[in-house]
């Protein structure tokens, strides 16, 4: 216990001697969901008209300006340019069929997860759509919206066959092609889908398999992540779009220019057919030009935004949070909640076979001190057990005593439950973790566990060798995240404790949650479907399926001068709108 409390203190310590210098670990993460109703119906009320001339902007800080550059940093190059083979993160020429509504309130909701509910969803490529039974979605498209005028494509307009041809390659649905994308780029989220009709110029009718209130929520709100729409005439050219210089979309910029390394480049697109929704009779964008700047070392990206050479950095820990803002306070922030660090285990192998073992390791945690040390104070405290995605568990209050018992600190109970379980003096055992992840955060686990007598060895590898190793199910433990705020319908993540999923890296054979998995599926009404997953998180919680921890906060942190944003994560493609209506202050920026 010592030793562990010294650990802690330590390491706050150490912390706040690092909040004066610049580097600061990054990692992955998924994102908040929401369930949307059965029947959506959404309607842009964007005009198709376009003005002759740019409308004048007269009240720096209040009315938007136009022109600037915005420069925004990422970690690496662009690993795709086609969505047809992974995700392509950098991508403001391209758009999907429905976009954020950044008109939200966001006190109501901010848009710091990747997913967006189908409530605040509104159109972009589709202009609105209806569900007249519950296999059955017709999306109807924006009239007016021009491809780039770049050959082949040559400013031709944007019809309803785009949008099928993109899906019909993608799921091997038609326009020629039997077979889905080998490359498995989010293709789960469409199992059901059955056929993609363009019906007339402006309309396409989405037929699923079964009735489903998930595959077009996905389609529409949160398909931002994986889904670009490229046209046909590309691929017909090029055979595929796997090339900077093959980009052509119908977005608010152009892919310019792109320097391996360094940077990649897009320009304000001329024809662009967007209007802001806040100031009706200003066409979009405002910006004249992005810079996606690649800066692989955090430090130097650190000082460039101390400089006034970047506007926007996400995916920022709490620690460098703290110091960008004290050495430049005028800098805007906002925390967007991560995926938990947990201990996943093969429940079928000794001695987590045994949920006495299971719960006296989750007992051996005191995540209240965790939240207040090792994270300063800037994540909860509260316990949320299988998944901490809001609206979608029971709150730990509510929970029945002996599981509330389970995530409470009691080294003491833990100890006896081991010895009940016939490990009075504890055991060894070797957990894998990537090493993108948060080493230090697991000896802070490892510290927690020897005090009841668990020694965990850490063996880190590299992030492809444990990908291999845990896909391989070579691992007995395995360091893994909580889903906390996931970029897809909750249909897609809940299935992760099922038997049948192709993920099933934790042996869980459950006879009574399979049955519940199976029954979801079949619901068609979104507020009972959501109680059912409510029911399945709090019977997985009370299984101790795994060693969960809190969501921790990654920040985004954007210059004073960068307006038209209120911190939506991952501007540079996964969520790519905002940068339509972001502009720069020319007041503010020296």
């Amino acid at each position: 216990m010592k030793a562990k409390v010294i650990f802690l203190v330590t390491s706050f310590i150490m912390v706040f001697l690092l909040l004066l210098t610049s580097c600061g670990q990054q990692t992955a993460t998924t994102s908040p969901t929401t369930k949307p109703s059965t029947t959506p119906t959404t309607t842009s009320t964007t005009p198709t008209t376009v003005p002759t001339t740019i409308p004048t902007t007269t009240s720096a800080g209040t009315i938007p300006q136009y022109g600037g550059t915005l420069n925004f940093r990422v970690k690496s190059d662009p690993l795709y340019w086609d969505p047809y083979f992974g995700n392509v993160t950098v991508k403001p020429w391209y758009e999907t069929m429905g976009m954020p509504d950044f008109t939200i309130n966001p006190d109501i909701f901010d848009f710091t997860s990747l997913y967006q509910p189908l409530e605040y969803t509104v159109g972009r490529l589709a202009e609105s759509w209806e569900r007249p039974d519950l296999q059955t979605t017709v999306v109807h498209v924006r009239q007016g919206v021009k491809w780039q005028d770049i050959p082949p494509l040559n400013g031709r307009e944007f019809t309803a066959s785009d949008i099928a041809y993109y899906y019909h390659r993608k799921l091997g649905l038609g326009s020629g092609f039997t077979k889905p994308s080998p490359y498995n780029v989010g293709l789960e989220n469409y199992a059901n889908l059955q056929s993609i009709t363009a019906t007339d110029k402006y309309t396409v009718v989405f037929k699923t398999k079964i009735p489903d209130i998930d595959t077009m929520t996905f389609a529409l709100a949160s398909s931002n992540l994986y889904e670009s729409i490229i046209a046909r005439e590309a691929v017909e050219k090029w055979g595929d779009v796997n090339n900077w210089q093959r980009q052509i979309g119908t977005g608010p910029f152009i892919c310019k220019d792109y320097v391996s390394g360094s940077s990649v480049t897009a320009i304000r697109n001329p024809n662009y057919w967007g209007y802001d929704p806040r100031f009706s009779s200003n066409k979009l964008p405002y910006l004249d030009e992005i810079k996606v700047l690649i800066i692989p070392d955090d430090a130097t990206a650190y000082a460039a935004l101390r400089a006034g050479k970047v506007d926007l950095l996400d995916q920022v820990n709490w620690q460098q949070s703290l110091s960008l803002l004290k050495t430049n306070p005028q800098l805007q922030k906002r925390a967007a909640a991560q995926n938990a660090w947990t201990i996943l285990m093969h429940v079928d192998t000794k001695p987590f076979d045994d949920i006495r073992v299971r719960k006296a390791m989750q007992m051996s945690l005191d995540l209240p001190t965790i939240a207040q040390t090792y994270y300063g104070g800037t994540i909860s405290s509260a316990i949320y057990g299988a998944y901490a995605m809001p609206g979608y568990f029971t709150p730990f209050d509510k929970w029945p005593q002996e599981v509330k018992d389970g995530f409470t600190y009691n080294p003491a109970g833990a100890k006896k439950l081991l010895a009940e379980a016939g490990y009075p003096s504890g055991f060894k055992f070797t957990m894998v973790a990537s090493s993108v992840f948060d080493i230090d955060f697991y000896q802070v686990l490892k510290s927690y566990l020897i005090d009841i007598g668990i020694d965990m060895d850490i063996q880190v590898m590299d992030n492809t060798a444990f990908t291999a190793y845990t896909q391989g199910d070579k691992h007995v433990t395995m360091g893994s995240q909580l889903t906390t705020n996931v970029s897809y319908p909750p249909m897609t993540w809940i299935n992760q404790y099922d038997s049948t999923h192709f993920t099933f890296r934790g042996h869980i054979k459950d006879a009574t949650y399979d049955q519940m998995w199976k029954e979801v599926k079949l619901i068609t009404d979104a507020a009972q479907q959501k109680q059912m997953i409510i029911k399945m998180n709090d019977y997985a919680t009370a299984q101790f399926y795994r060693v969960t921890t809190q969501p921790f906060n990654y920040f985004v942190i954007w210059q004073p001068w960068l307006k038209g944003y209120a911190g939506a994560r991952t501007v540079e493609g996964i969520m790519s709108a905002p940068t339509r209506t972001m502009w720069i202050d020319k007041s503010l920026k020296k």
